[in-house]
């Protein structure tokens, strides 16, 4: 929605109004200020010193006042750029603690000072920043002129303004009589706007003396919003045409008027209402916050003393669920494998004995295993008994009881030092008296080198 402009004043606005309306939506967007406040253009007589008054904000009316008398354009846009930084305080209740606006508040107040130092600072590079945007956006302006021409005819007109204005008391504005002029222009007649996708046409519109459009106001199926943007409508269909800045086409008084903003509010849908709370135009990430914090809040239900826990239940449940769907497959593979002609049961049974499932295989024998080590547990400590004061080596005697070991293998002979049924400790043989005297020697033989 464009700013609304109130030119009081002698200046002759038809040059920069586009740049301050384009000014206006670009502090909007980065500021986020939500109303559109009043700009005042004004002329005062008085004001003629070099450090008169340039512009202030009336945060009581939402307004703007800029004094255009003998200012450069672009200083007159920067004053509103620093104002509208004033309007966006104001929208956020800055204004709210102000106790002193009188002469010299930005030097006794620090909260003033502080507002009037954002001002500044945010103001003055919000303008640059969208000068140096306009001027990439629009290459054919004559973006560096530094010093502002005037034409041969408006000068004319501020001269002879200005005599009228000293000989009888009184001013006018010659650029009034301009409105009686048709101007030729392309005009859009069905339109459609981007973001709602309604479909309708336009009943008047903005129209500078050039014959460009900066702003409709188009007419819809079931309301009229003002002063909607170009930029924010796709034109279908458009002709050439005159008509005066004021002509108005025929429509239905009766409908209502909106604004854009209000326009896109009523054309947003209504979502599903996940988190029961009524509110159907609410939207589905909010609601769906809504109903994780509601769970959040109910207290979990904890297991019994020695009650295995929910969760653990159910996975067990699964795994048991599982393991049946497998038997009950293995089953059915067994079944199909004999039995035909005999009841579920006994096809099952004799599935079973010529299943390769059911095959036994021959798994290795650990108890021998476990048998064999407990022999060579005994030859180890058959071996230090009778090397009993001699200084042997683990790796000696592991050699040692491995060669017993393989003597006994070949004979088929039972260890004999394990001991006897009356507890009595076993004799041992002529052949392992033999081992041990031969074995006797190899060590002394190791021990001399």
């Amino acid at each position: 929605m464009p700013c609304k402009i109130n030119n009081n004043s002698n200046y002759d606005i038809s040059e920069i109004e586009d740049l301050m309306q384009d000014l206006f939506t670009f502090s909007k967007d980065r500021f986020g200020f939500k109303n559109s406040p009043l700009l005042n253009l004004v002329t005062d007589k008085e004001n003629t010193s070099p450090l008169g008054k340039t512009a202030y904000y009336d945060p009581h009316n939402m307004s703007i006042t800029i004094y255009v008398d003998g200012r450069h354009p672009k200083d007159i846009m920067r004053s509103f750029s620093h104002e509208l930084v004033h309007h966006n305080q104001n929208e956020n209740g800055m204004f709210d603690r102000m106790n002193n606006s009188g002469s010299g508040y930005a030097q006794s107040d620090p909260h003033l000072r502080k507002m009037e130092k954002e001002a500044y600072l945010k103001g003055n590079m919000c303008f640059r920043d969208w000068e140096d945007g306009y001027k990439s956006s629009n290459p054919n302006i004559l973006n560096e002129r530094r010093i502002y021409k005037m034409s041969t005819k408006k000068w004319l007109n501020k001269e002879l303004n200005g005599l009228l204005n000293e000989k009888w008391g009184f001013s006018m504005n010659l650029n009034k009589l301009n409105e009686s002029k048709e101007i030729t222009h392309m005009c859009a007649l069905e339109v459609t706007h981007k973001k709602t996708g309604k479909k309708g046409h336009p009943i008047k519109h903005t129209l500078t003396e050039s014959g460009k459009i900066s702003y409709y106001t188009v007419e819809f199926e079931d309301v009229i919003v003002e002063n909607i943007s170009v930029s924010n409508l796709n034109i279908l269909v458009q002709e050439e045409h005159s008509h005066k800045r004021d002509d108005e086409k025929k429509h239905d008084k009766d409908k209502k008027i909106v604004s854009e903003d209000e326009l896109e509010e009523e054309s947003k849908p209504d979502f599903a209402d996940i988190d029961g709370d009524g509110d159907e135009t609410e939207p589905v990430s909010d609601a769906a916050k809504d109903k994780e914090e509601s769970s959040d809040d109910k207290p979990k239900k904890k297991s019994k003393k020695g009650e295995i826990p929910q969760g653990l239940k159910d996975y067990q449940d699964k795994q048991k669920g599982n393991k049946e769907d497998s038997d009950e497959k293995v089953d059915e593979i067994r079944m199909r494998a004999g039995g035909l002609g005999k009841t579920p049961k006994e096809e099952t049974d004799s599935a079973k004995k010529v299943s390769p499932f059911t095959k036994k295989h021959d798994k290795p024998a650990k108890t021998k295993l476990k048998e064999e080590d407990s022999e060579m547990q005994e030859i180890k400590d058959m071996i230090k008994q009778n090397f009993d004061g001699e200084d042997l080596d683990d790796g000696i005697i592991t050699s040692m009881a491995k060669m017993i070991k393989d003597k006994r293998s070949k004979s088929k002979a039972p260890p004999q030092s394990g001991g006897n049924d009356s507890g009595s400790p076993a004799q041992p043989t002529m052949q392992e008296k033999k081992l041990r005297e031969a074995i006797k020697k190899l060590i002394k033989n190791k021990l001399k080198k």
